[in-house]
Protein backbone atom coordinates (compact mmCIF):
# COMPACT_ATOMS: atom_id res chain seq x y z
CA UNK A 1 0.00 0.00 0.00
CA UNK A 2 0.64 3.47 -0.71
CA UNK A 3 2.67 5.59 2.76
CA UNK A 4 0.35 8.50 1.97
CA UNK A 5 -2.00 9.95 -0.58
CA UNK A 6 0.68 12.01 -1.58
CA UNK A 7 3.21 9.74 -2.65
CA UNK A 8 1.63 9.38 -6.51
CA UNK A 9 2.04 13.24 -6.67
CA UNK A 10 5.00 13.37 -5.42
CA UNK A 11 6.78 10.77 -7.55
CA UNK A 12 5.12 12.52 -10.50
CA UNK A 13 6.68 15.65 -9.51
CA UNK A 14 9.75 14.52 -9.97
CA UNK A 15 9.18 12.57 -12.98
CA UNK A 16 8.14 16.22 -14.39
CA UNK A 17 11.21 17.60 -13.02
CA UNK A 18 13.85 15.76 -15.15
CA UNK A 19 12.38 14.02 -18.76
CA UNK A 20 15.53 12.04 -18.45
CA UNK A 21 14.63 9.77 -15.07
CA UNK A 22 13.55 6.43 -16.34
CA UNK A 23 12.43 4.94 -12.65
CA UNK A 24 12.23 5.98 -8.88
CA UNK A 25 12.40 4.37 -5.85
CA UNK A 26 12.52 5.48 -2.17
CA UNK A 27 12.16 4.02 1.22
CA UNK A 28 9.81 1.40 2.31
CA UNK A 29 8.19 0.43 5.39
CA UNK A 30 7.38 -3.08 7.01
CA UNK A 31 3.78 -3.39 8.75
CA UNK A 32 2.39 -5.94 10.82
CA UNK A 33 -0.14 -8.07 8.82
CA UNK A 34 -3.05 -7.37 10.66
CA UNK A 35 -1.71 -3.65 12.02
CA UNK A 36 -0.56 -1.62 9.48
CA UNK A 37 -0.33 1.19 11.62
CA UNK A 38 2.41 -0.99 13.35
CA UNK A 39 5.96 -0.43 12.13
CA UNK A 40 7.99 -4.03 12.05
CA UNK A 41 11.09 -2.73 9.85
CA UNK A 42 12.10 0.17 7.96
CA UNK A 43 14.27 -0.27 5.12
CA UNK A 44 15.52 3.18 4.83
CA UNK A 45 17.46 3.28 0.83
CA UNK A 46 20.05 5.45 -0.86
CA UNK A 47 21.03 7.58 -4.03
CA UNK A 48 21.24 5.23 -6.80
CA UNK A 49 25.15 3.76 -7.69
CA UNK A 50 25.39 1.37 -10.43
CA UNK A 51 28.47 -0.17 -8.69
CA UNK A 52 26.83 -1.01 -5.47
CA UNK A 53 24.84 -3.38 -7.68
CA UNK A 54 27.51 -5.64 -8.18
CA UNK A 55 28.19 -5.24 -4.13
CA UNK A 56 24.85 -7.13 -3.11
CA UNK A 57 23.22 -3.41 -2.83
CA UNK A 58 18.88 -3.05 -4.18
CA UNK A 59 16.41 -0.64 -3.34
CA UNK A 60 13.03 -2.20 -2.12
CA UNK A 61 11.27 -3.45 -5.27
CA UNK A 62 8.30 -2.43 -3.77
CA UNK A 63 9.02 1.48 -3.87
CA UNK A 64 10.41 1.54 -7.69
CA UNK A 65 8.26 3.03 -10.42
CA UNK A 66 9.47 2.34 -13.63
CA UNK A 67 8.60 4.36 -17.22
CA UNK A 68 6.84 2.39 -19.58
CA UNK A 69 9.67 2.74 -22.18
CA UNK A 70 11.80 0.28 -19.09
CA UNK A 71 9.63 -2.47 -19.31
CA UNK A 72 9.51 -2.91 -23.24
CA UNK A 73 13.02 -2.61 -23.29
CA UNK A 74 13.60 -4.95 -20.77
CA UNK A 75 10.59 -7.34 -20.61
CA UNK A 76 8.39 -8.53 -17.69
CA UNK A 77 9.28 -10.62 -14.56
CA UNK A 78 10.35 -14.05 -15.28
CA UNK A 79 7.37 -16.08 -13.64
CA UNK A 80 9.59 -19.45 -13.78
CA UNK A 81 11.30 -18.09 -10.49
CA UNK A 82 9.24 -18.42 -7.35
CA UNK A 83 10.99 -15.83 -5.11
CA UNK A 84 13.50 -14.14 -6.79
CA UNK A 85 11.44 -12.69 -10.17
CA UNK A 86 11.94 -9.54 -8.56
CA UNK A 87 15.66 -9.74 -8.13
CA UNK A 88 16.29 -11.18 -11.72
CA UNK A 89 14.27 -7.68 -13.14
CA UNK A 90 15.76 -5.34 -10.95
CA UNK A 91 19.18 -6.81 -12.23
CA UNK A 92 18.29 -6.70 -15.49
CA UNK A 93 17.40 -2.63 -15.26
CA UNK A 94 19.67 -1.50 -12.68
CA UNK A 95 22.86 -2.96 -14.81
CA UNK A 96 22.13 -1.09 -17.82
CA UNK A 97 24.19 2.01 -18.01
CA UNK A 98 21.28 3.77 -20.07
CA UNK A 99 18.65 3.80 -17.36
CA UNK A 100 18.24 6.84 -15.17
CA UNK A 101 16.95 5.99 -11.87
CA UNK A 102 16.31 8.74 -8.81
CA UNK A 103 16.21 8.26 -4.91
CA UNK A 104 13.00 10.22 -3.62
CA UNK A 105 14.22 10.38 -0.24
CA UNK A 106 10.87 9.42 1.09
CA UNK A 107 8.72 6.58 2.58
CA UNK A 108 6.72 5.94 -0.41
CA UNK A 109 5.39 2.18 0.76
CA UNK A 110 4.37 0.25 3.74
CA UNK A 111 4.45 -3.77 2.98
CA UNK A 112 2.88 -6.35 5.30
CA UNK A 113 5.21 -8.81 6.81
CA UNK A 114 4.25 -12.73 5.90
CA UNK A 115 5.32 -13.32 2.41
CA UNK A 116 7.91 -15.46 1.02
CA UNK A 117 10.49 -13.16 0.97
CA UNK A 118 10.18 -11.72 4.04
CA UNK A 119 10.04 -14.56 6.19
CA UNK A 120 13.48 -15.36 7.88
CA UNK A 121 17.13 -16.17 7.12
CA UNK A 122 16.10 -19.22 4.89
CA UNK A 123 15.24 -16.74 2.32
CA UNK A 124 18.26 -14.98 2.18
CA UNK A 125 20.67 -18.56 1.90
CA UNK A 126 17.99 -19.24 -1.41
CA UNK A 127 19.64 -15.62 -2.95
CA UNK A 128 22.95 -16.51 -1.46
CA UNK A 129 22.37 -20.06 -2.90
CA UNK A 130 22.43 -19.26 -6.21
CA UNK A 131 25.52 -19.61 -7.86
CA UNK A 132 25.32 -17.58 -11.03
CA UNK A 133 24.33 -14.34 -11.96
CA UNK A 134 25.75 -13.49 -15.38
CA UNK A 135 25.43 -9.79 -14.96
CA UNK A 136 27.06 -8.76 -18.42
CA UNK A 137 23.98 -10.20 -20.58
CA UNK A 138 20.75 -9.20 -21.23
CA UNK A 139 19.26 -11.88 -18.62
CA UNK A 140 20.49 -13.59 -15.20
CA UNK A 141 20.97 -16.81 -15.08
CA UNK A 142 20.26 -18.35 -11.70
CA UNK A 143 20.95 -21.95 -10.28
CA UNK A 144 18.48 -22.50 -7.43
CA UNK A 145 18.57 -24.66 -4.84
CA UNK A 146 16.12 -27.41 -4.16
CA UNK A 147 14.86 -28.67 -0.19
CA UNK A 148 16.32 -32.22 0.58
CA UNK A 149 15.33 -34.73 2.61
CA UNK A 150 17.18 -37.95 3.68
CA UNK A 151 16.21 -41.84 3.56
CA UNK A 152 15.55 -41.60 7.20
CA UNK A 153 13.52 -38.00 6.82
CA UNK A 154 16.06 -36.03 8.03
CA UNK A 155 15.68 -32.27 6.55
CA UNK A 156 18.23 -30.16 4.70
CA UNK A 157 17.45 -26.38 3.54
CA UNK A 158 19.40 -26.44 0.06
CA UNK A 159 20.42 -28.86 -2.62
CA UNK A 160 22.42 -27.46 -5.14
CA UNK A 161 22.46 -30.80 -7.39
CA UNK A 162 22.38 -29.79 -10.90
CA UNK A 163 24.74 -27.70 -13.41
CA UNK A 164 26.81 -27.09 -10.50
CA UNK A 165 29.01 -28.84 -8.37
CA UNK A 166 26.85 -30.57 -5.61
CA UNK A 167 26.61 -28.60 -2.50
CA UNK A 168 24.29 -29.20 0.73
CA UNK A 169 23.25 -26.66 3.21
CA UNK A 170 22.03 -25.35 6.37
CA UNK A 171 20.65 -22.08 7.43
CA UNK A 172 20.29 -21.50 10.72
CA UNK A 173 20.08 -17.97 12.90
CA UNK A 174 22.62 -19.32 15.24
CA UNK A 175 23.90 -22.68 16.27
CA UNK A 176 24.07 -21.65 20.47
CA UNK A 177 21.41 -24.08 21.42
CA UNK A 178 22.61 -27.31 21.72
CA UNK A 179 19.16 -29.37 20.29
CA UNK A 180 19.50 -27.06 17.08
CA UNK A 181 23.07 -27.81 16.80
CA UNK A 182 23.11 -31.28 17.30
CA UNK A 183 19.26 -31.34 14.65
CA UNK A 184 21.73 -29.40 11.90
CA UNK A 185 24.51 -31.20 11.60
CA UNK A 186 22.93 -34.88 12.63
CA UNK A 187 20.60 -33.95 9.11
CA UNK A 188 23.46 -32.30 6.78
CA UNK A 189 26.36 -35.21 8.08
CA UNK A 190 23.30 -37.99 6.65
CA UNK A 191 22.95 -35.77 3.55
CA UNK A 192 26.49 -35.50 2.62
CA UNK A 193 26.85 -39.50 3.31
CA UNK A 194 23.93 -40.28 0.73
CA UNK A 195 25.67 -37.87 -1.60
CA UNK A 196 28.76 -38.63 -1.12
CA UNK A 197 30.13 -35.33 -0.01
CA UNK A 198 33.02 -34.36 1.86
CA UNK A 199 32.08 -31.06 2.89
CA UNK A 200 28.93 -29.52 4.11
CA UNK A 201 27.67 -26.07 4.92
CA UNK A 202 25.71 -24.15 7.29
CA UNK A 203 25.07 -20.61 7.31
CA UNK A 204 24.35 -18.90 10.44
CA UNK A 205 24.21 -15.03 11.28
CA UNK A 206 28.09 -14.48 12.76
CA UNK A 207 29.28 -17.98 13.73
CA UNK A 208 32.49 -19.31 12.06
CA UNK A 209 33.53 -22.72 12.88
CA UNK A 210 34.60 -25.86 11.09
CA UNK A 211 32.97 -29.03 12.40
CA UNK A 212 34.69 -32.46 11.84
CA UNK A 213 32.13 -35.47 11.54
CA UNK A 214 32.91 -39.03 10.53
CA UNK A 215 35.85 -37.77 7.72
CA UNK A 216 33.36 -34.70 6.68
CA UNK A 217 34.24 -31.28 7.03
CA UNK A 218 31.23 -29.07 7.67
CA UNK A 219 31.69 -25.24 7.41
CA UNK A 220 29.88 -23.08 9.26
CA UNK A 221 30.23 -19.53 8.30
CA UNK A 222 27.94 -15.84 8.39
CA UNK A 223 25.96 -15.67 5.90
CA UNK A 224 27.19 -11.74 4.86
CA UNK A 225 30.94 -13.70 4.11
CA UNK A 226 29.16 -15.97 1.77
CA UNK A 227 27.39 -13.00 0.06
CA UNK A 228 30.46 -11.13 -0.30
CA UNK A 229 32.54 -13.86 -1.55
CA UNK A 230 29.58 -14.13 -4.21
CA UNK A 231 29.64 -10.95 -5.02
CA UNK A 232 33.31 -11.07 -5.56
CA UNK A 233 32.96 -13.03 -8.42
CA UNK A 234 30.38 -11.12 -10.59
Amino acid sequence: MLASNKTIANITKLFLSDKSIDGIYGDLLFVDSDNTNKIVRTWQSKPFQRKNVKNGWMPPHPTLFLKKEVYQKHGLFDISFKIAGDYDFMLRVMLDKEINLQYLPETITKMRQGGVSTGSIKYIGVITGIQKVNIFSESSIFVLPTYYKTGNNLEVDFFIGEGEPKKLIQASYSLENKDTRDREIRALAKAMDEQNLDTGYIYTYNNTEEIKKDNKTIVVTPLWKEALAFTENL
